[in-house]
């Protein structure tokens, strides 16, 4: 899984979810999944 600050879909089967208050995205395409890093307060 890769953790960046700005997620963009990669393909057309990307899909953005939400859980517990973070940015997924999640793909049949494993090497798409990514995360969206948080501030560390």
């Amino acid at each position: 899984m890769k953790i960046k600050t700005s997620l963009n879909k990669i393909c057309k089967k990307c899909k953005f979810i939400n859980r517990k208050k973070k940015l997924f995205i999640i793909c049949i395409n494993l090497k798409h999944k990514q995360k969206q890093k948080q501030k560390v307060k």
